[in-house]
């Protein structure tokens, strides 16, 4: 893991140019204003440019005052608006297999991919059993497992739920079958999935052999010999009002027993997921892998992967799965709090604490990723970030910022996972460049509102055909003579600003 973290300091001689190319490229812009910028590590761990907070004498501000806005009566504790978003640390070759999974497989546009759906076994046997469902709380952890907190339909006394839940904790009534929607055949037998990264080729039906090859850095692949099913909630609306009384106690407990690291946009209320009996999964960074037909056991077919030497490939036999379910990709609500709130209320985070996400700075074929791999290799232990935590990276990581920069009154920040997975198909990879394309999108195509206290993205109103009308002539000229930027190349811009950060 620490190997991974120091890549962004392990290339300066053999990729240097290609590096800042690409951050002049796409980083190199002022900040918009408000935007918070996470800049370069220092040798002791501290953000530059970033102040250790500043505690006072003073007793601190009741809650009324840290759920308004900043005013001069918050000046002396200015310390706690400081920053407490997770970070981006860039690299320029391998990631983390889980993270990597995961940000590959955001562009199928299904939801979160979840690279280990085995439940921990210190979660309630139901859990084991069902696997991740409607209703859940927990957090993604950096290993790629849904951490379980509880589930808010169901009591603190039922077995699913047994001392998991939050104090004075308030659940809701499962929601009517109405309410809920469920494809039993959504996935059909041998279903295939793959980033558009990996060519996937059938090499022979009978016995099945089906060849996965990467044609860049990252790749990754799903294969459901036995199908799948999917559910989701028809409507959220009214759990907008629970979050917002809620959340805070839930960050309050969470951050205090789950084994996971809780940090600010880390909270997911699950709303639909996709679950299966059985799965095999490959990340493939830079190598392929086969999957072929195998034995008969029990009177059912016995699936292996073949792997080369680069991937890492995981399988869950039906005969071994003992009758459990197992999520695959979680769609949900995330949720985050202003930073005064998170840093008086939930956890007082040095800035030398904040976690972090990887993300790649370029996407190259994939023989200029065994040479990043082989120099990655000579060059490790330099790790500038080892003494940070890391997390897996998700849209709201850098959304959630923006939306509390823009509604600094607001209590929280929340985010359906539908707000990204419409737009996920502009993706073609989890680097930096194809992230920047999504998350511009969203903000070219979403206003930002605050409803019942919590600021969230809300669809932009379809323009009427009827009232656009095509520039003339001199308006065209004049634009180009402007190099006037669309909307999505100005939240490009934005985007950038707040990605930036010195390698």
């Amino acid at each position: 893991m620490h190997q991974a973290r120091g890549q962004c300091h392990s290339l300066r001689v053999c990729s240097h140019v290609q590096l800042k190319l690409n951050q002049i490229a796409l980083l190199s812009v002022p900040p918009s204003p408000g935007a918070i910028v996470p800049t370069a590590a220092t040798g002791d761990g501290l953000q530059a440019g970033m102040a250790s907070p500043q505690f006072q004498a003073d007793s601190p501000p009741d809650a009324e005052s840290l759920a308004s806005g900043p005013g001069p009566a918050e000046a002396p504790y200015s310390g706690m608006n400081q920053n407490t978003f997770i970070l981006c640390n860039l690299l320029p070759s391998d990631a983390p297999v889980a993270g990597s999974y995961s940000r590959t497989l955001l562009g199928l546009g299904f939801g979160y991919p979840i690279w280990e759906p085995l439940a921990n076994l210190d979660v309630p046997e139901p859990h084991q059993m069902r696997g991740v469902s409607i209703g859940d709380v927990g957090i993604v952890s950096a290993t790629g497992n849904f951490a379980y907190g509880f589930n808010i339909f169901h009591s603190s006394e039922d077995p699913i739920n047994l001392g998991c839940t939050p104090p004075n904790f308030v659940p809701l009534e499962f929601p009517e079958p109405s309410q809920l929607t469920r494809d039993d055949a959504h996935f059909p037998p041998m279903t295939i999935l793959s980033s558009r990264t990996v060519e996937v080729t059938r090499v022979k039906e009978s016995p099945i052999h089906i060849s996965f090859s990467p044609t860049a850095k990252e790749g990754a692949a799903l294969v459901l010999p036995h199908g799948g099913f999917r559910e989701d909630v028809i409507s959220t609306e009214h759990l907008r009002k629970y979050l917002v009384e809620h959340s805070l106690d839930w960050y309050q407990h969470l951050v205090h027993v789950s084994a996971a690291l809780v940090h600010n946009a880390s909270l997911y209320l699950v709303t639909g997921c996709d679950k299966t009996e059985s799965w095999h999964m490959a990340n493939l960074r830079g190598g392929s892998a086969d999957f072929k037909e195998g034995s008969t056991k029990n009177g059912e077919i016995h699936y292996d992967w073949v792997r080369g030497a680069n991937s890492r490939c995981r399988s869950m036999h039906l005969e071994d799965g003992d009758g459990r379910l197992f999520t695959l990709f979680v769609r949900g609500i995330k949720v985050a709090l202003p930073n005064r709130v998170w840093r008086h209320k939930v956890e007082e985070t040095s800035p030398e604490d904040i976690p972090y996400y990887d993300v790649l700075a370029t996407s190259v074929d994939i023989y200029h990723a065994k040479v990043l791999r082989w120099l990655d290799y000579i060059a490790k232990g330099r790790n500038t970030w080892q003494s940070r935590r890391e997390v897996p990276f998700h849209p709201f990581h850098v959304l959630a910022r923006i939306l509390h920069e823009e509604s600094p009154h607001a209590v929280l920040s929340l985010m359906e996972d539908s707000i990204w997975t419409k737009h996920s198909g502009v993706m073609v990879d989890g680097s930096l460049r194809e992230i920047t394309r999504l998350l511009a999108k969203i903000l070219a195509s979403h206003d930002i509102k605050t409803v019942d206290k919590c600021v969230m993205f809300v669809p932009k109103p379809e323009p009427n055909p009827t009232q656009v009308k095509e520039p003339g002539l001199v308006q065209r000229i004049v634009g180009r003579i402007k190099w006037e930027l669309t909307p999505e190349e100005k939240a490009a811009k934005r985007v950038a600003a707040i990605l930036r950060r010195q390698s």
